[in-house]
Parts: structure tokens; sequence; C-alpha cells
């Protein structure tokens, strides 16, 4: 599938872009397999395995998930044994990356998200990789649970929320203009610390800890990923929770299997500034990011959609 844009921005081929992603999935469950770390196909890229048996054909991106405690083993992985052209992104290892969740990067290629393009970061072709929470099934430790989580996300981030109302952009400016950055990054080690305290514990729910609150409120059953099956996803084997269609029907429906309306499937390009998938993103320092100039574009994020 041909892309093309009139401002020349986007002139890429779809499936092209695909294999970039596929080869970053592969390098990925390799160093899982050979540190023995269990993750899962999930959203779109979960729905298209069941649907498609790959890609499907209008996505952009590819989404993994873990549960916490494998997903902070994987934080512990030294960029050593990763193919030297793949890096793993996340606060630490790229401190300008105020993101809350990881991103596994081509570094020889280039993908610029229009909300990343002041930062400078590696701005590499890339999957997403979740943390999957446990949530308490106390209704008063689960309040202060989301509490602590929205808090955490919005020191991760470091910028008020700009899509959910005043109360929430105000109050977040007022916290982060008032707290020192050293105080800021001992408060999310701390606040990590408390939300994940339930991962060992038998509790019915799970939720998603990726920046967004809207995600955050849409919750799993921990049933559906106590263990992993194979499905096909472009001609190989990779692990999906034994709950797959039932969370895909939360997810998207009980009628996931069917196709969405033509309208529903376009391609979600129109949030990226530059695509490269034969240069590194260090071509465009100072050119297509980290310019002098606004901080950010405020584009909303639609990595995690309905309509798939």
């Amino acid at each position: 599938m041909r892309l093309r844009e009139v401002n020349a921005v986007i002139d890429i081929d779809l499936n092209e872009l695909h294999q970039v992603q596929f080869n970053i999935l592969k390098e990925f469950d390799r160093v899982c397999k050979k540190h023995g770390l269990t993750y899962f196909l999930g959203y779109g890229t979960l729905l298209g395995a069941i649907r498609h048996k790959g890609f499907i054909p209008w996505d952009d991106d590819i989404d993994v998930v873990m549960l916490s405690d494998q997903y902070e083993k994987l934080m512990q992985i030294p960029q050593s044994e990763w193919n030297p052209r793949y890096f793993m992104q996340n606060s630490e290892t790229d401190p300008n990356f105020t993101v809350c969740f990881t991103k596994i990067r081509d570094s020889e290629t280039t993908l610029i998200n229009k909300i990343q393009q002041h930062l400078d970061i590696n701005h590499g072709v890339d999957i997403d990789v979740y943390p999957l929470c446990k949530l308490s099934d106390n209704p008063n430790q689960r309040k202060r649970q989301y509490l602590r989580t929205m808090l955490y996300m919005l020191l991760v981030v470091n910028e008020p929320p700009d899509n959910h109302g005043k109360i929430y952009y105000y109050g977040g400016k007022i916290i982060l203009t008032l707290l020192p950055d050293g105080l800021r990054r001992r408060m999310i080690k701390r606040l990590k610390k408390q939300i994940t305290k339930w991962q060992n514990q038998d509790v019915k729910e799970a939720y998603l800890v990726n920046g967004n609150i809207e995600v955050m409120r849409e919750t799993v059953q921990c049933e559906w990923f106590k263990s992993t099956r194979e499905q096909e996803f472009e001609g190989q084997m990779f692990p999906v929770p034994i709950g797959a269609e039932k969370w895909l029907a939360t997810r998207y429906g009980k009628d996931f299997m069917e196709l969405p309306p033509p309208e529903m499937r376009g391609v979600k390009l129109d949030v990226f500034a530059k695509i490269d998938l034969h240069s590194s993103y260090k071509k465009y320092r100072g050119i297509d990011y980290a310019q002098p100039g606004p901080r950010k574009q405020h584009v909303r994020n639609k990595r995690i959609g309905k309509y798939s």
C-alpha cells in the first residue's frame, strides 16, 4: 500500500513500514525469550493477529503489553543485549523522553511524531511496550491507586494534560511548577512502587499505565493474562493472552472479527512530521526535530483507538 501526502512529508510504502516494525518485534521477542520474560501482543496488533493473522492493513504501529513485574525485569536488561541498531527507550535510558511506557526503536530509521517533535530524543521507527498493573480489589485502595497513578503519569510526562479539562490542566501545572526536579524524580520512584504493590497478589483486574487517563480506566480481567498461547502474526508465532478474544470483545465490541466501516479504516500517519525508513533520525536533528521555537504542537495522541 503506497501512501502519499500533498506536502510530501509522507511518502512511504506502508508494507515497508510494517516490515521495519515487524523486525523490531522479532528482536523484542528474541530478547524476551533469552531472558525468560512473558509478554503479549496487544490492542490493534492482537486484533490483527486474531482477525488477519498479521497487521491490520491500515494500521501503522505494533503494541505489546507486559505485566508490571515482567516489565520491570525488561527495564533491567542492558543495551548490550540488543542488536546495536535497536534501542530500548524510556525515561531512564533517554531522559528527554517523558513518556510512561517503553519504545523499542530502530535507530537507523526515522519516525518523528508531531507531539514529540520538540524533543531531542531517539526518533527511530518503534514498537510500543505498555506496562499492565494489577488493580486492588478494595474500593478505597483502588481509588488511592488511581489517584497515585494519575500523579505518577503527570510527573513522568512533566506536562499538564491538555485534553481532560481545566481542573486537570491547571492543577497539573501548579504541581509541576512547585516541584523541584529532584523531588519530582524521587516521587516518581515512590509512586511507581506504590501503584505496583499488588502485582504478586491474586486480584481480579488490571489496568494499563501509558499516560492516558481514559485508557487507564479501561480495566481488564487478570485471568485473561494468566498464561499465553501462540498465535500467528505475519507468518510467525507470537504470544497472546489466553483470554485474547474476551479482551478484544471488551475493547472493540463483540463483533470485533467484522471489518469496521470503510470510513473508519484510514491510516493514522497524519500524526507524524517525518518518516524515512532508510535514514537515521540523526540526519534530521535541528531540521525536523529539536528545533528552536514553540515547545510542542498540541496534537491529541490517537495511538490506541477504538476502531481497528
